[in-house]
């Protein structure tokens, strides 16, 4: 099955678990506020 690039690397994103750039900076360029509770 042939999958999109973006979802191969949201998956590959949840598996890793830990990734770079760190969540807080991937919400922040789109444009949904740092979460501040859940650090």
């Amino acid at each position: 099955m042939k999958m999109s690039t973006q979802h191969m690397a949201e998956i590959s994103i949840v598996e890793q678990g830990a990734f770079s750039p760190p969540p807080y900076e991937m919400r922040r360029r789109e444009g949904i506020p740092e979460p501040k509770s859940m650090e």
